[in-house]
């Protein structure tokens, strides 16, 4: 009987986009090995580095995720580490220790730092991150969600909105999404959906933040205490993205979704639900946050869905963010909000498969020394990212084991 190859996805529940590229992964690895691989969930302040066998293989991601490689090569330098991230980190430059293989978008990257990273890791450079947003997923969180959704039939029109968040530059440091910014955001975006008739009664603006919403003081640089993503409150700069965007939208109803930690106990967040509202509707458009490269690429999704997908500015914003976010415009994967002549016709481009292409690398630097023979599956590494980041996904062939 062939033994499982074990692999760890290392979560941290404060960096979502970083959690979902790990399970981007991991669906694309579960399509390419089949049944040979097993896989465990662990949050990293949960993670003891003793119980790592000698052929486990460990999935990281984030800055967070380079500091725990140190660690963990320190203490086992055999174990085998897969890195994924949106952003050439300063941590790069600090730890003595480099995973084995390290993808990130090519937006991301300087001459100099793939130089650097080829001399200790296999460097994968992806167009965009990994991430876990498909028919399937969307579906299920939808059939989840315990907030009240637009029906269809009242609202022809459905608009989502994302809201952005706080995020650090490469070097640490930290760039906010600012009350002020919040309010000229909803302006900007408001005017655009007016010039294309969406002020109207059946229209519904949908509207979600993420954790990273609100959560820092701008004038102190400190993270609120207590955060209002665990508090119950709603964070200022979403407060006053709310307010200018219902005086602006006086005719559309607006609904709003507040991320609280404390609600996922009892279900999904908002931000698939809305992922599926949008894509149902008749005249949908959805806005995103050019600070979250992650959810920019996971708004790949509605590329065969005929919904436009516009990215927004906001004061969070670094240069690997805005990189990333011409890219995708360039790519006519997405339209960019700053275009006053904007026209929101159906983005017709296409989009590499981040993790398809790391499963490849895995499979070719990893496992091909670790398992003699793998079932034969569809290597293919291009195609629509609408047909889910794991390309070749099956929903209905999930059959490694995942705990």
């Amino acid at each position: 009987m062939q033994i499982r190859m074990k692999i760890f996805l290392l979560t941290n529940t404060n960096f979502v986009g970083d959690n979902n590229q790990l399970k981007g992964i991991q669906l694309a690895i579960q399509t390419k090995l089949k049944e040979q691989c097993e896989f465990q969930q662990i949050e990293e302040s949960e993670f003891d580095v003793n119980s790592l066998g000698e052929k486990d293989i460990v999935l990281v991601s984030g800055s967070h995720g380079l500091i725990i490689t140190d660690q963990i090569k320190q203490s086992k330098p055999g174990t085998k580490i897969v890195w994924s991230g949106h952003q050439y980190f300063d941590e790069f430059n600090s730890i003595k220790y480099f995973p084995d293989i390290v993808a990130l978008p090519g937006t991301a990257l300087l001459e100099i730092d793939k130089t650097e990273i080829k001399k200790r890791a296999k460097l994968i450079v992806t167009a965009g991150v990994s991430h876990c947003v498909n028919d399937q997923t969307v579906t299920e969180d939808h059939a989840k969600f315990k907030g009240d959704l637009p029906e269809h039939a009242q609202y022809p029109k459905q608009v989502g909105i994302i809201l952005a968040g706080d995020a650090p530059t490469a070097e640490g440091k930290m760039m906010f999404f600012t009350e002020e910014n919040a309010r000229k955001q909803a302006v900007i975006i408001s005017s655009r959906l007016k010039a294309k008739g969406y002020n109207t009664t059946d229209t519904a603006i949908m509207i979600t933040n993420g954790p990273r919403t609100g959560k820092h003081n701008p004038d102190t640089g400190n993270a609120h205490n207590p955060e209002p993503h665990r508090s119950g409150e709603v964070d200022a700069s979403s407060k006053a993205f709310l307010d200018a965007i219902n005086e602006e939208m006086s005719q559309s109803q607006v609904f709003f979704y507040d991320f609280q930690f404390a609600d996922l106990k009892n279900g999904p967040s908002a931000y698939k639900p809305m992922i599926k509202q949008v894509a149902d509707s008749q005249t949908g458009l959805w806005f995103v946050p050019s600070e979250s490269t992650s959810m920019v690429t996971e708004s790949s999704f509605f590329l065969e869905k005929g919904i436009p997908v516009v990215i927004y500015h906001p004061s969070s914003e670094n240069p690997a963010h805005l990189a990333h976010a011409k890219d995708a415009v360039n790519q006519r994967f997405a339209v960019d909000v700053t275009n006053e002549a904007i026209s929101f016709e159906i983005s017709k481009g296409k989009m590499e498969s981040a993790a398809t292409k790391i499963a490849e690398a895995f499979y070719q630097a990893l496992v091909l020394t670790k398992i003699p023979k793998v079932s034969s599956v569809n290597s293919t590494m291009y195609g629509t990212a609408a047909k889910s980041d794991a390309e070749s996904f099956e929903p209905t062939q999930q059959v490694c084991k995942c705990k």
